[in-house]
């Protein structure tokens, strides 16, 4: 299962601008400009990619307990990330924009209006939740 799940984040991923693959294996961490805006981790025996998050973002999606899809990971929650299962459970359209969050907020440069995007990317997400 996780071969296809990385392989779907990767294309995710890539996709973004000046976007670079940074390790090897099953722990992918993808950046933009030297920073980091997604890491894959194993937590116990699932996969997961963490990433920033506005927090908006982050309230919105760790506010409703019942939705066990994302968490607060460790060490780097506290600086404002936020952890999603990338399993069968996972919504690859909402992940898509969450990571365009992260992205932009990593390389607020590296495309044109990102206010604009940013609005578009926090409006994916309010319709995916």
């Amino acid at each position: 299962m996780f071969v296809a799940s990385l392989a779907k984040l990767r294309q995710l991923c890539l996709a973004l601008p000046e976007t670079t693959e940074v390790g090897v294996g099953d722990d992918p961490t993808f950046g933009v400009k030297g920073q980091t805006f997604a890491t894959c981790h194993r937590v116990g025996d699932r996969e997961s990619v963490w990433f920033k998050a506005s927090p908006r973002t982050r309230s919105r999606l760790l506010s409703n307990g019942d939705d066990r899809r994302f968490f607060t990971p460790p060490y780097v929650g506290q600086h404002g990330w936020i952890g999603a299962w990338i399993d069968e459970n996972c919504d690859w359209s909402q992940l898509d924009a969450l990571l365009r969050e992260s992205y932009q907020m990593t390389a607020p440069d590296a495309q044109g209006d990102n206010a604009s995007r940013r609005e578009n990317a926090t409006t994916l997400i309010a319709r995916a939740s």
